[in-house]
């Protein structure tokens, strides 16, 4: 099984419903605040983000490498596709990464990803992302974690290094008297911010953020296209 799709299993037990929902929120008055009415959603995941957008008359799209994740947004009506985000065609008032997603690309790939983003965006569009801190990735998602859903149970173990963090994750499901075990990883990359400009893309707004306790873990980074 594809990792991600194996986290996209995993992900309802972690219990982290409450931050991301504030990172939303975070999100979603930026994009008020900016007067956007049209989005992309990069790494839309299960759709929820989409949800709330489309709630406050945002119109949005997303895009997804899971097809577990892009299943499920489907399945409440959401407008997205499996795909990378050099397969996309359009441009956009607007793009979001929310939760993570530039951490999931290695610093090498940043450059292309930046590129495609670039054609993606119309003249003076917006991008918003959040990158985890070094705080983020050492305090917060490193170390053990077993959660119990019942008749399904995950393992989780990461590993920060300084530069990744490796997370291992076993995923345990009932099938009759017996429990059957999927196993895999992912990897994340810390990015210090100005390993994150761009040409063709300015740093217009930074915001500081302490999702999990009271130190800043996430940073969210508005981009505007020159």
């Amino acid at each position: 099984m594809d990792p991600l799709d194996l986290y996209a299993l995993i992900e309802p037990l972690l219990g982290f419903e409450e931050a991301r929902e504030r990172l939303y929120r975070i999100f979603l008055e930026k994009l008020d605040q900016l007067g956007v009415t049209q989005v992309l959603d990069i790494g839309c995941g299960s759709g929820r983000f989409m949800e709330l957008a489309r709630e406050r008359g945002i119109e949005v799209v997303g895009i997804d490498v899971s097809g577990k994740m892009v299943e499920s947004a489907r399945a409440k009506g959401l407008s997205c596709w499996q795909m990378e985000l050099r397969e996309l065609e359009g441009e956009f008032e607007a793009a979001v990464a929310i939760f993570d997603v530039l951490n999931y690309i290695p610093s090498s790939q940043l450059p292309s990803f930046f590129a495609a983003l670039a054609q993606r965006l119309r003249s003076q569009g917006y991008f918003l992302a959040d990158i985890n801190t070094l705080y983020g990735f050492s305090e917060v998602a490193q170390g053990s974690l077993w959660v119990d859903g019942g008749n399904r149970f995950a393992a989780i173990d990461g590993h920060f290094d300084g530069e990744r963090l490796v997370t291992s994750m076993v995923y345990f499901t009932q099938e009759g008297g017996c429990y059957q075990a999927v196993r895999g990883r992912i990897e994340q990359y810390y990015h210090e911010i100005h390993e994150l400009r761009f040409d063709g893309l300015s740093i217009v707004d930074i915001d500081f953020v302490a999702l999990f306790g009271e130190e800043v873990d996430k940073a969210v980074i508005t981009y505007q296209k020159d």
